[in-house]
């Protein structure tokens, strides 16, 4: 996958993008159902697969309120690799950009930079200042620009709507197995284990589960073949501490899912 951030640092023109617009925070079980039909609509239109996403968060920028993100910028990139995806796009959200109209962002960035050929976008999606640019306006836009717009329908599993806001809820409220049951995999973090098993370097943004004790996986980026099944003691402010044979275990950045 290639990462390009923002649209005029493209180091390449994309053939014929078939793209998405979406913070995609948590890359979750509704995201991928979109994310695979994008990677077939890709080929179906001989084009390449492209996935617009926004750093910081939306939400960062147009409210006061702190968001505590599933996925960081690293991660939602890592996991958007494996998924398939042929490219990322990292638009930089500013307060400037958040004030854009629909109709610029389609005709500036993605029809005058980004030449796509399809637009795919959920059931609920809307784009631009106030999110003016649900799917009418997107498809008489499309009409006029010459680009193709699909449209997904509302995915739900076990009659659960699938959300960020509602695996945040869940990691909050240390329901892990529910989250992971939406995200399509472990909830994990990511930070330095040290000699003492204490962590550290864990993303400030990242949300974290309750303080209490969990059963874990490491996965130590010194030996991604290797995993180590471990105690994770969440304590006041974040203090993380790990419970693993340290004398086997690979100091170091390490991958911890929670199971």
């Amino acid at each position: 996958m290639q990462v390009h951030y923002g649209f005029d640092q493209t180091t390449t023109t994309i053939p014929r993008p078939v793209a998405t617009v979406g913070s995609y925070d948590g890359v979750h079980y509704g995201h991928r159902a979109i994310l695979d039909r994008l990677n077939e609509l890709a080929r179906e239109r001989q084009g390449e697969s492209t996935v617009i996403t926004f750093d910081p968060h939306p939400r960062t920028v147009v409210s006061d309120e702190p968001i505590e993100l599933l996925t960081p910028l690293p991660e939602k990139l890592e996991i958007l690799e494996s998924t398939g995806i042929d490219h990322t796009i990292v638009v930089p959200f500013t307060s400037e950009f958040s004030r854009m109209s629909y109709q610029d962002f389609v005709r500036d960035d993605l029809v005058g930079r980004l030449h796509i050929d399809t637009l795919l976008i959920g059931y609920n999606h809307h784009l631009g200042h106030n999110r003016s640019g649900g799917y009418d306006q997107l498809l008489a836009l499309s009409r006029i620009y010459g680009f193709d717009l699909q449209i997904m329908s509302q995915k739900q599993l076990d009659t659960q709507h699938v959300s960020s806001t509602v695996i945040r809820r869940m990691i909050r409220c240390g329901q892990l197995h529910e989250a992971e049951r939406l995200l399509g995999r472990a909830f994990r973090i990511k930070g330095y284990v040290d000699r003492s098993g204490a962590i550290t370097g864990t993303d400030p943004c990242k949300i974290i589960p309750p303080e209490g004790r969990y059963n874990v996986t490491c996965i130590p980026d010194a030996d991604k073949n290797q995993t180590y099944t471990a105690s994770l003691t969440i304590g006041p402010e974040r203090k993380l501490s790990l419970q693993v044979p340290l004398s086997t275990f690979p100091t170091g950045t390490t991958s911890i899912e929670f199971r």
